[in-house]
C-alpha cells in the first residue's frame, strides 16, 4: 500500500552542505494490503510484509533488523542489529485438515550483520561479519517466528489466504 506522511525537514545550523528545508511529503510502501477475495479486510506492516516475503520469493539482499540484543564479546549493552540475508531456502506447505488451513513453513535464512546500533567498528568489520554471535542468532530466529506468528494471526483474523499459492 502507499501512504502519504508529512515530513518537516529541517537544515543543520553546523551543515556545510545546501540541504532543502521545509514541509514535504513522503511516500510510505512498507505496509501490505490484505484481500479476501476481492474485498479489503485488513493491512499488515512492514515486519509483517518482509516474513510474507520470505514465505513467496527469494529475498537474498534484503535486510532485517533484530531488536535489543546482549550479545556478550560483541557489544556490552542491548543493540539493534541489521542483518543482511545471503542466502534463503524455504519449504512451505499447506494443506486442509477439517476445513482449516493447516501450514507447514521452514525458512533457512544465512546472514551477515550489516549494521548495528552499538559497536563502533569500520565497515569492513561489519561488511566482513559472516559468524554471528549465537545469542544474536537465536534472537533472530525468535524475533521471524514471533514476527510469523502475528502474519499468521492476522490472516486467521482477516479471513486472508494468503499462503495458499506459496511455492514449495
Amino acid at each position: 500500500t502507499v501512504s502519504i506522511s508529512p515530513f518537516d525537514a529541517e537544515s543543520s545550523k553546523e551543515s556545510t552542505q545546501s540541504t532543502l528545508t521545509g514541509d514535504f511529503k513522503l511516500f510510505d510502501m512498507t505496509s501490505s494490503a490484505l484481500f479476501d477475495t476481492d474485498r479489503l479486510v485488513g493491512f499488515i506492516e512492514a515486519d509483517q510484509t518482509k516474513v510474507y516475503n520470505y514465505l513467496k520469493k527469494d529475498v537474498v539482499g534484503s535486510t532485517f533488523d533484530v531488536i535489543g540484543v546482549e550479545a556478550p564479546g560483541y557489544s556490552d549493552k542491548p543493540c539493534d542489529y541489521t542483518l543482511e540475508i545471503i542466502r534463503q531456502k524455504r519449504k512451505v506447505k499447506t494443506d486442509i485438515i477439517d476445513s482449516t488451513l493447516c501450514c507447514d513453513v521452514e525458512i533457512d535464512l544465512k546472514v551477515k550483520i550489516s549494521d548495528t546500533s552499538g559497536r563502533n567498528t569500520s565497515v569492513m568489520d561489519i561488511t566482513t561479519s559472516y559468524e554471528l554471535p549465537e545469542v544474536l542468532e537465536k534472537e533472530a530466529a525468535k524475533q521471524v517466528e514471533e514476527r510469523l506468528s502475528l502474519l499468521f494471526e492476522k490472516f486467521n483474523e482477516t479471513n486472508c489466504e494468503g499462503l495458499t499459492s506459496a511455492k514449495p
